[in-house]
């Protein structure tokens, strides 16, 4: 004769074994463990060992388009140590199709950079690589500067204008005396690129 009790032993609900649901949970923890530990691309983002990491985008080089850069801002002439020199040039389609491009940054300045020299267009002609310094465009800190915003552009009817300062101005002492410097701009870009004509700006 065996005792209620006894009947009861190893039972689980509806008379199936707890056995069963320990078996069970053991497995379900080690699947959400083995999930977990595994890597998976989300979104732009990479997860790995629960850790999320942003992952770093790519972008194919655009093909068959012709685009130009163009200085909108008539008057260059700034203040030696002004913080406030800025230029503005545009971005056309001089080709025959439209164009989109995917790599597009939404802080505008982060899509140009600037190169400056001393001196006349004339004078810097021939002026090698080297010589040529860097004008920050944008704060490398910025959330945004790596937030892509892909532009369109149609064919000559439209343009993108993008306002940039130029912080070397502000490192330019006052001589007495006018003061020449030649920028380029080029694309900040790597699926695409150009670069502007030598632009003469003088600070005095």
């Amino acid at each position: 004769m065996v005792s209620r009790t006894e009947k009861g032993i190893g039972k689980g609900s509806k008379g199936v074994p707890s056995g069963v649901f320990c078996a069970a949970g053991i497995l379900l923890l080690a699947s959400l463990f083995l999930f977990s530990c595994s890597s998976e691309e989300h979104e732009g983002v990479w997860i790995r060992n629960g850790t999320r990491t942003k992952r770093k985008e790519v972008f194919r080089k655009l093909k068959d388009y012709s685009v130009a850069l163009i200085v909108m801002t008539p008057r260059r002439t700034y203040l030696p140590g002004s913080e406030n020199a800025k230029i503005i040039f545009a971005l056309k389609n001089t080709g025959h199709t439209k164009i989109t491009i995917k790599e597009w940054r939404m802080n505008e300045k982060a899509n140009l950079r600037i190169l400056y020299a001393p001196g006349t267009p004339e004078e810097t002609k021939n002026l090698p690589p080297g010589k040529w310094k860097t004008s920050p465009t944008f704060d490398p800190a910025d959330k945004y500067a790596e937030v892509h915003n892909p532009l369109s552009l149609n064919p000559v009817d439209n343009n993108a204008l993008i306002e940039v300062p130029l912080t070397f101005v502000r490192n330019v002492k006052n001589m007495g005396r006018k003061q020449h410097f030649t920028i380029v701009a080029e694309l900040n870009l790597t699926s695409i690129s150009a670069r502007s004509e030598p632009v003469l700006i003088t600070v005095k």
